[in-house]
């Protein structure tokens, strides 16, 4: 009989405490949550619904992030527009530099650290170097590349 009634108590002081989804509210007027603390003035705007509150605070995170963005993108507008003006002011006060040519660019060559990629690189070389081989015609007879009988076939 006590341990009936011992756990009928354990059972109602479960069943009155508040549950995890259940809001508490804090000692200032806040509200502590799974999702976090909530001020009073966020839980009255979600009209007391702590799964509204996330969702409503979630939005204000992102707006404030494409704001930030938006401000990044504005800084860099300017910044772009300024330096296109300093580049004509440069063209205006040197004209001749309008009509200069652009340097020609040279493309070094790579060198190969170890034997390994020397042949390699040799071998690629010379394949594209190389010369085709030989045609091999109707006839049957197998004439080298650029000669006129095979030039004449294409």
């Amino acid at each position: 009989m006590k341990l009936g009634i011992g756990l009928l108590a354990a059972m109602a002081a479960l069943l009155l405490a508040p549950g995890g989804a259940e809001a508490q509210r804090g000692n200032r007027g806040g509200v502590n949550s799974p999702f976090g603390q909530f001020s009073a003035a966020e839980m009255n705007a979600a009209g007391g619904n702590i799964f509204q509150a996330a969702q409503n605070r979630e939005q204000q995170m992102m707006m404030q992030q494409q704001q930030m963005m938006m401000k990044q993108e504005q800084q860099y507008n300017k910044e772009m527009v300024a330096q296109q003006k300093a580049y004509a002011d440069y063209l205006k006060k040197h004209p001749e530099a309008a009509r200069a040519p652009a340097p020609a660019r040279r493309v070094a060559k790579k060198k190969a650290t170890t034997k390994s990629t020397a042949k390699a690189g040799a071998a690629e070389e010379e394949k594209a170097t190389a010369k085709p081989a030989a045609t091999v015609p109707v006839d049957g007879k197998a004439k080298a590349a650029g000669t006129p009988e095979t030039k004449r076939k294409s």
